[in-house]
């Protein structure tokens, strides 16, 4: 069952996210999903290993899907604007 952080879908528009700094659990090797509405291109970037790069366009209803192998802190930024969007912290199986 895909962990979505706290639930949260990530909105952008106008140049700022909702939510950032969001908190969120996962298990090492389970899927991560996370859900992005859009009105500007943009990349993810997952700080794990390994590193997942998700290219973000413009439109509504995105779903982004990724493993973590390693416990541990990652952050979650956008790209472009420079946001940390979600923490997980990523427990070992």
């Amino acid at each position: 069952e895909p962990v979505t952080p706290d639930g949260a879908t990530f909105t952008i528009a106008g140049g700022t996210v909702t939510p950032t700094n969001a908190e969120a659990t996962a298990v090492a090797g389970e899927p991560i999903t996370l859900e992005v509405n859009s009105d500007a291109s943009d990349s993810i970037h997952v700080h794990s290993i390994p590193e997942h790069v998700f290219e973000v366009q413009a439109r509504p209803g995105q779903r982004f899907e990724f493993t973590v192998e390693v416990p541990g802190q990652v952050d979650v930024e956008l790209h472009d604007l420079n946001r940390t969007i979600v923490t997980i912290t990523v427990r070992p199986r």
